[in-house]
């Protein structure tokens, strides 16, 4: 991850969850004791996190994360935007005149590849 620039540091900390069909993960934001970049890596089914502004609700996001992909979240995306994985079986991704998919989930890995800062 350092050398294809994903992170500036090496990782000391992977953190692995499973979701289940129905599952999904409560709004937060990444604690500031880890470094600036937290890399997700997922495998499994494809789903949707959504992101909030934490300072204008009204900023929302859906972003689709596909099996095999990596989402670097640092600077503004990290600490301004409040994460979640809504808990349901499937998910749908649309943009009006672009895209319009359902997915089904089945089981969701998720691996966080993060660095705690030097106390």
């Amino acid at each position: 991850l350092v050398d294809a620039k994903f992170m500036d540091t090496y990782p000391n900390q992977i953190l692995v969850n499973k979701y289940m069909p129905g599952q999904g993960r409560d709004k937060h934001i990444d604690h500031p004791l880890f470094h600036d970049q937290i890399v997700y890596m997922s495998v499994g089914s494809p789903y949707i996190i959504k992101l909030e502004n934490k300072d204008d609700k009204t900023a929302q996001v859906d972003v689709p994360v596909i099996p095999g992909s990596l989402i670097v979240f640092s600077g503004d995306a990290r600490n301004n935007w409040v994460k979640s994985i809504p808990a349901r079986t499937s998910d749908n991704y649309n943009i009006p005149n672009v895209i319009e998919q359902t997915w089904t989930r089945s089981v969701i890995i998720s691996i966080i590849f993060r660095t705690v800062k030097s106390l």
